[in-house]
């Protein structure tokens, strides 16, 4: 069962559909100079809280509740999304990186829903029913985005779908619009 505190923190989540949206709306330089300052922001009160017992000890009062374990002592996920979409926006094509973005978004709540709902084989520390719902989302943002080679996009879903499977030491937050991106960039590069 999902707890109200891992529900709010998917809605949180979710919100950050704005990004890619706002993204397909605006020019990569207005994204930039909304997003970097914030992810900025978050990395600095990150680092800060990190190094501070002091800060720490109200952060976690306040929005340990939101937080995954193991976001006490590390970067938080938010902080992660942004420094990633912030990547994203920067080095790759804009629909390349509004898929990216939308892997992670859509994707990665989609594979914790199922995996959690009807999850039952067991893969590594997810299951097969929340990889494959990670993947069949990642593949109709991957039909429904304009302007990107098929086979970009479906490498760039399955690229995110092994990436979140894989429960890697760097946050996934960081790591699925990355990789995914990059593997989406390089195929475009490749078949020119």
């Amino acid at each position: 069962m999902i707890s109200l505190w891992e529900m709010l923190r998917k809605l949180i989540h979710l919100s950050s559909l704005a990004i890619p949206v706002g993204y397909f709306f605006f020019s990569r330089g207005v994204v930039l100079n909304i997003i970097a300052p914030i992810a900025a922001g978050s990395l600095a009160i990150d680092i800060v809280r990190l190094s501070h017992g002091k800060v720490s000890k109200p952060f976690l009062r306040v929005f340990g509740p939101l937080l995954k374990q193991d976001e006490s002592i590390k970067l938080t996920g938010a902080t992660n999304l942004l420094i990633a979409s912030v990547i994203c926006v920067l080095f790759f094509d804009k629909m390349i990186a509004i898929a990216a973005l939308w892997f992670l978004i859509l994707g990665d709540p989609a594979a914790s829903f199922v995996g959690r709902r009807i999850g039952k084989i067991r893969i590594l520390h997810k299951t097969l029913e929340g990889s494959s719902a990670c993947l069949i989302t990642c593949l109709i943002i991957a039909l429904i985005i304009p302007d990107i080679r098929f086979q970009a996009a479906l490498a760039g879903a399955v690229t995110a779908t092994v990436v979140e499977l894989l429960s890697l030491q760097i946050d996934d937050n960081l790591l699925i619009p990355v990789l995914s991106g990059l593997v989406m960039q390089l195929v475009v590069m490749v078949m020119g």
